[in-house]
């Protein structure tokens, strides 16, 4: 039994199941930059004392809040697994990207929950195709669906080296297919160095060593018609999240 759940209470709680973790900063920001931090710490504090969310070190001045399996069994339903609890080195800079990807840029934007994507896309979802890291872009009008790319510390060639697997997984199936072919799909390259930053930015606006390379492979794969693959648009930006830079391994 869980006591009474307030409107503000509830949207923080959505929230912290939208993106697995949020911080105090975040959700002042975000979601009431009309409160003060006490104000919102206040809100916190009921649902830590209701046992709905717990808290663990992000870094040595900010901590980062998760659901209990409380909340995920009682206000949730324990529809999913792992929505709840402490999280690895690994998820947390996964979450932690998406997070301020989302919510602490000048352009927001939303990861889609997997309950949107089953309800928006059921046929994009795959045994073989991963679903934590989509998000919805609706800031140049047209809607896109995202796929957050996260720099894991290698050089930058070999981070855009990734891009061209993901492109791979998703063009096997007809229904990514047509949406790649749409121009509704982009994939995002998150990483905390400037200088990093604008070196992918370079790299991937080269036609010759990029883009050309990805439809060479294409073509390779499934031996289709060049002409037709140069058609396809792909979309890839880059975004600098300088915050993400102590989470990342040293390569």
């Amino acid at each position: 039994m869980v006591d009474k759940i307030v409107q503000n209470e509830k949207k923080i709680l959505d929230h912290i199941y939208r993106y697995r973790i949020t911080t105090l900063n975040v959700v002042n920001n975000y979601l009431f930059p009309e409160k003060s931090k006490q104000d919102v710490k206040k809100l916190y504090r009921s649902l830590r004392d209701k046992g709905l969310v717990k808290s663990a070190s992000l870094h040595p001045h900010e901590h980062y809040y998760f659901l209990t399996e409380k909340a995920s069994a009682s206000v949730y339903r324990n529809k999913f697994k792992n929505v709840s609890g402490f999280l690895t080195e690994h998820q947390l800079l996964e979450k932690y990207s998406m997070l301020v990807f989302c919510c602490l840029q000048d352009v927001k934007r939303m990861k889609y929950t997997i309950d949107e994507l089953q309800k928006n896309f059921p046929d994009l979802l795959s045994k073989n195709i991963p679903a934590n890291n989509y998000f919805k872009d609706t800031n140049k009008g047209k809607p896109v669906i995202g796929w957050l790319k996260i720099d894991l510390g290698f050089n930058y060639e070999r981070v855009a080296q990734r891009i061209y697997p993901i492109l791979k997984k998703r063009l096997s199936n007809v229904s990514w297919s047509y949406i790649i072919q749409q121009g509704s799909f982009i994939i995002t390259i998150a990483t905390g160095w400037k200088s990093k930053a604008q070196k992918l930015r370079e790299f991937i606006g080269d036609k010759d060593k990029f883009r050309q390379n990805i439809y060479n492979n294409l073509n390779r794969d499934f031996n289709f018609d060049l002409y037709k693959f140069e058609k396809i648009p792909i979309k890839v930006s880059v975004c600098e999240i300088p915050e993400i830079k102590p989470f990342v391994p040293k390569k």
